[in-house]
């Protein structure tokens, strides 16, 4: 379990089961997301595995 917070004051519980989070990943966003966006909010040090769809 990861615990995030928000600067509005919330608090979110995050579950670390790998397959879960990306079905919960994929769920919300309802796509991949881009290399860019990959690089910005992921790593840029890991490699591009968008977990929605095929790789680019």
């Amino acid at each position: 379990m990861l615990t995030t917070g928000g600067a509005d004051g919330s608090v979110r519980l995050w579950q670390t089961d790998r397959g879960r989070a990306r079905a919960v990943l994929c769920a919300a966003t309802g796509s991949a997301p881009t290399p860019w966006l990959w690089r910005q909010y992921v790593s840029p040090d890991r490699p591009y595995d968008p977990p929605c769809a095929a790789r680019r």
